[in-house]
């Protein structure tokens, strides 16, 4: 399938049949889809015409892309993946669409293969880097993409959660964070908060551009 998408003449030149290749494929896909389809009715026990709007058919394509279209299981895993965080973020917050768009983006900017292939370019990264810059550096570099990473996600989402407390919430304060003891609370009408959350930002964006640049500055 691979050949007869990336050279169909050559692939017709040594003796198979484009045609009937991208029609079995044609039809397995749409055999899956009837699966699909079979397990939605079983499952939700009702059909809508809501089942066949836009956002039915962009969905399938979400899980694709984020799993890793390339892969059989790549689908499989983006749709679980999206479907958990789904759940999870709609009890959480009103913006979780915008999340996991998010999520798309960096996904295809990325990690284009997949998020299935994920472990296999970390791994692959993490041995070039540490064939050219050593053990410590590779741990210094680890260090800083995620505290970087962690930083720039947190101030975007006190952001885009104290826009959301204004447009809905008439500006209540909004909890970010809950676990045990430990609550982080954002006021949108506190202008150190805003401060606070754009700061971070500011700080996980500079941690990023600092570890892209950090092995030039090794002697």
């Amino acid at each position: 399938m691979l050949a007869t998408r990336d050279n169909p003449e050559r692939v017709e030149f040594i003796g198979f049949s484009p045609a009937l290749i991208r029609g079995m494929a044609s039809a397995l896909s749409a055999g899956f889809a009837g699966i699909a389809g079979a397990l939605y009715a079983l499952g939700f026990q009702v059909v809508t015409m809501d089942s066949l709007a836009l956002s039915q058919s962009t969905a399938g394509l979400l899980h694709a892309f984020i799993g890793g279209y390339a892969s059989f299981f790549g689908p499989v895993v983006g749709a679980a993946l999206i479907t958990v965080a789904s759940v999870s973020l709609a009890s959480l917050t009103h913006a979780w669409p915008l999340y996991l768009g998010v999520c798309f983006v960096l996904v295809v900017m990325f990690m284009r293969k997949g998020l299935i292939h994920a472990p296999d370019s970390l791994a692959q990264y993490a041995r070039s880097y540490y064939a050219k810059h050593g053990a410590r550096m590779l741990a210094a570099h680890v260090l800083l993409l995620c505290s970087s990473g962690l930083l720039s996600a947190a101030g975007f989402v006190a952001i885009i959660e104290m826009i959301g407390a204004l447009s809905e919430n008439m500006g209540t304060p909004v909890t970010l964070f809950k676990a045990f003891s430990l609550q982080i609370v954002a006021d949108p009408h506190c202008s150190a908060h805003w401060i606070a959350a754009v700061f971070i930002l500011l700080c996980g964006f500079s941690g990023m551009r600092v570890a892209r640049r950090r092995p030039s500055l090794r002697p």
